[in-house]
């Protein structure tokens, strides 16, 4: 029995590891460098433009642009000791740029699975000690699964956000706020 269970795992994981090692030896070389991110903690993070996978809020295939466009946007701004979070599914921002996280609250958003309009945290919790605040402009609504949740989060803490952030830029895929001094 044990050799049944344990094939299944282990056949999967080695053709999975000789596809990475091929992948790598073959292919890697060859990749096109506007496809990975302008981080150098996420360099191996690689989306092939052929990928037909959908994300939160965009195509997969967009998500380098996406992220890079944030990244770039947010190393005009940032300043010593900033701390990074986004109202939005997660952020991936903290570490591509290696900063220390924010003290806010989940991980992920995702309505109706880690929180709804009735059971949210306080704003206060919710944004924590973030410096700076990510939020996707997300005026294209063809693909993704995800908006529901940014509306939603928008309604809880955009009011919360507009009173104790100000607006310092913007791009074409993310508006940048900054914590207003105390």
């Amino acid at each position: 029995m044990l050799p049944l269970f344990a094939g299944g795992i282990l056949g999967p994981d080695l053709a999975s590891l000789g596809y990475a090692t091929l992948w790598n030896l073959r292919d890697r070389p060859h990749f096109d460098s506007s496809r990975t991110l302008h981080s150098e903690r996420l360099r191996d993070f690689r989306v092939p433009a052929s990928t037909r996978h959908i994300t939160a809020y965009w195509a997969a295939r967009d998500h380098p642009a996406r992220i890079n466009d944030g990244i770039d946007l947010l190393r005009r701004h940032l300043q010593a000791g900033d701390r990074v979070t986004t109202i939005a599914f997660a952020n991936p921002f903290s570490f591509a740029l290696g900063l220390q996280p924010a003290r806010d609250a989940n991980i992920f958003w995702d309505l109706a699975f880690s929180f709804d309009e009735r059971h949210a945290p306080e704003p206060g919790k919710f944004l924590g000690d973030a410096s700076l605040v990510m939020v996707p402009r997300l005026a294209d609504r063809s693909q993704g699964w995800n908006f529901d949740s940014a509306d939603a989060l928008m309604r809880i803490y955009g009011g919360y956000l507009r009173a104790n952030f100000v607006l310092v830029d913007s791009s074409r895929v993310w508006l940048l706020y900054r914590r207003r001094p105390a």
